[in-house]
């Protein structure tokens, strides 16, 4: 039958609305169709249901019950055969039915019709309460007839709806919550209700790469869903919303909710998440660290709660794991310095550090005799960072001595470039050293090797350590400077005054110059006519017969009085700030 001759074969037998029926799509066809059904039939109850295979209950979709319409407030109603085929389940389902409309339909009988895919799986039913007659009884089953397709094409649109609206909303590994829509529902909630206090947790599964990396990664999702399922128990009764927020990270949010009880059940979630999961044969042992942060004491939108929630979670980490922390003001600086360390080997990988180059000047023969090389941080966010701001955590995540083998090498490379266009074999490269890279047991072999790489004469390299190094295991600073300076390798005591600076000490080590801390050349010119430090230092060098060099020279007072006291060689933003090897090229020519 055509489409036309369909339409016009409904308006004979049931009348016009029908037709206006079929012209309405989604939750309004559903609406429209019971409330027609109802009112055709004169029965008191008529509703639309779907299926949900998932949890087996029956979604109602529409209800039209004594007058009135209802849809989305109508809760689900539970299944009770886990095989929604079985003929029987209908008849419990009816039943389970009546006890919960009890008082509508006393001795009433019913009318009910299963809805079916096109591949022949029930996904849902229209149900009818109170058929009185046989007349209406067979009207009834014509309108199932004939809106039994059109009925069932409803439902399955309505079902691929709401599954492109979970994989859109829903973590698809653990049905939780996915963060964006959650930091929605947070702010919308915190939006409409800022008068109800709020804790939000910020979990994270403690060495889950190691589980990943012994078990495989589908392991390592199946223990993340059975993770979630645990966590979901837990929370079960209490007021709260779920989300992964990624990979082996979970957030949650409590309403309604005062510190001791957020504190309580941060104890316990630590406890009860510690038991094994199962993974196929092994059973696998857990922890979580937790962080709590709480509104509004810790901010007023899900980005920042989340965020400093993130933070306490990463000293929990710091504190051993298997533990709670909460939110404090001073975490951002230590997870500032925790991202940072993250970051450092990346920047190693991919190039990030460079060397920039400042001049010494021999004042007294006026010419360019050196640089200094210096390491910089071309950070892909942050800019250039200086070495203050990540030598000290390069040396903590022991990752200086990566720093240093780039920063010796690229140096000579320099240099040899230097000294070939300049025709000037004299020039010198100085090389800052940190203290784990000075006592390396393979330092020396190092040195022979970038020499030796680059054709370089060993005079034409200075390395720097500071008062601190050298003291810290003193006779062994001594034999090492002793093989260096074998090679004929220079060694400068860099910062000198700033550490220890015990004469007893220099005396002994057997360096070629001393570099004047910059805070005492800054000192210079600042009021009185005599800076004591400054000129003993000048007069101490002499006497132990070492070069003395003056660092950070920015102004020509200071030029003049170190000149006036002895020292000859300086550098400093004077003569020049650290220049990158392209424009350090460009002064050597112009001096």
């Amino acid at each position: 039958m055509k489409r036309h001759e369909a339409l016009e074969e409904i308006e004979r037998v049931l009348g016009i609305r029908a037709v206006e029926v079929l012209t309405h799509v989604g939750e309004e066809y559903f609406r429209s169709l019971v409330k027609y059904i109802a009112e055709t039939l004169h029965a008191p109850i008529v509703l639309v249901g779907e299926v949900d295979e998932t949890s087996s209950k029956i979604n109602v979709l529409a209800m039209y019950r004594n007058g009135n319409l209802s849809d989305g407030d109508v809760q689900p109603i539970l299944a009770l055969e886990s095989s929604l085929k079985e003929a029987s389940f209908y008849e419990k389902f009816i039943h389970q039915l009546f006890s919960r409309l009890k008082g509508d339909i006393e001795g009433a009988g019913y009318l009910e019709m299963p809805l079916k895919s096109y591949k022949g799986e029930i996904i849902g039913l229209i149900f009818i309460i109170n058929i009185e007659t046989t007349e209406t009884k067979e009207k009834a089953e014509t309108i199932f007839r004939l809106f039994r397709d059109r009925t069932a094409k409803e439902i399955a649109r309505n079902k691929k709806e709401k599954r492109l609206l979970k994989l859109a909303h829903y973590d698809s590994l653990t049905n939780l919550l996915e963060r964006a829509t959650f930091r929605k529902m947070v702010d919308e909630e915190i939006g409409k209700h800022p008068e109800i206090k709020r804790g939000f947790f910020f979990i994270d599964i403690d060495n889950f790469k190691m589980i990943n990396d012994s078990f495989g990664h589908k392991k390592g999702d199946e223990l993340l869903v059975k993770f979630a399922k645990r966590l979901k128990d837990i929370m079960k009764n209490e007021n709260a919303l779920l989300c992964r927020n990624s990979g082996d990270e979970f957030v949650i949010m409590l309403r309604d909710v005062e510190k001791d009880q957020v504190y309580n059940l941060a104890a316990n979630l630590v406890n009860e998440l510690q038991y094994p999961l199962i993974l196929g044969e092994n059973a696998v042992f857990i922890t979580v660290s937790i962080g709590v942060s709480f509104f509004p004491e810790h901010g007023h939108n899900a980005d920042t709660l989340i965020h400093h929630a993130d933070l306490a979670m990463y000293e929990a980490k710091k504190d051993g794991k298997s533990t709670y922390r909460f939110y404090q003001s001073f975490m951002e600086h230590h997870y500032e310095r925790f991202l940072l360390k993250q970051e450092l080997r990346r920047g190693i990988a991919n190039n990030e550090f460079v060397l920039y180059y400042q001049p010494k000047i021999d004042i007294i023969q006026r010419r360019t005799i050196g640089f200094e090389a210096l390491v910089r941080w071309n950070h892909p966010e942050k800019g250039f960072l200086s070495p203050s701001e990540f030598i000290e955590l390069a040396e903590e995540d022991n990752t200086i001595e990566l720093i240093g083998n780039l920063g010796l090498d690229e140096a000579c490379k320099q240099l040899k470039c230097w000294q070939e266009e300049f025709s000037n074999k004299q020039l010198t490269i100085a090389v800052n050293m940190s203290a784990r890279k000075f006592f390396h047991s393979d330092l020396v072999h190092q040195v022979q090797e970038s020499i030796s790489k680059y054709k370089l004469p060993y005079s034409s390299l200075v390395i720097e350590i500071t008062e601190t190094t050298a003291i810290k295991d003193f006779e062994h600073a001594v034999k090492i400077i002793q093989k260096l300076q074998s090679l004929g390798v220079h060694i400068h005591l860099d910062d000198f005054g700033k550490g220890f600076s015990s004469l007893y000490y220099l005396n002994r080590l057997p360096v070629n110059a001393i570099k004047i801390d910059r805070s005492f050349i800054q000192q210079i010119g600042q009021g009185q006519k005599e800076n004591p430090i400054v000129n003993a230092i000048i007069a101490m060098a002499h006497s132990l017969n070492l070069d003395v060099i003056a660092e950070g020279v920015e102004t020509n007072v200071q030029l003049k009085y170190l000149l006036g006291k002895g020292c000859h060689i300086m550098q400093g933003y004077y003569f020049s700030k650290p220049l990158p090897a392209d424009k350090a090229g460009d002064y050597l020519r112009r001096m």
